[in-house]
């Protein structure tokens, strides 16, 4: 059972959001990231599975206003906050 209170539809929902806004490499580049964290849960206990997925998945959220060096980081941050999901 997931341990936050997105699901994996729902943050692929706003990943295909996103990608609408700023399609690019960063969309791959993010499943890639949230099949290797959930891997990396499953192999080590340390994580909930579902919880790294999604966290993986939406780590570079933020690019979906442009790519901005870090800004990202902030308008990613924003971007989930306001969705209720500060915690990812």
């Amino acid at each position: 059972m997931t341990t936050i209170a997105m699901k994996r539809v729902e943050a692929e929902s706003l990943l295909k959001d996103a990608a609408a806004s700023n399609p690019g490499p960063w969309v791959d580049h993010s499943r890639f990231a949230a099949t290797a964290a959930e891997r990396i849960s499953r192999a080590t206990g340390a994580m909930d599975e579902d919880r790294s997925y999604v966290s993986g998945l939406l780590h570079d959220i933020g690019r979906y206003r442009g790519r901005f060096q870090n800004r990202h980081l902030i308008d990613g941050y924003r971007y989930l906050s306001e969705r209720g999901h500060a915690e990812i």
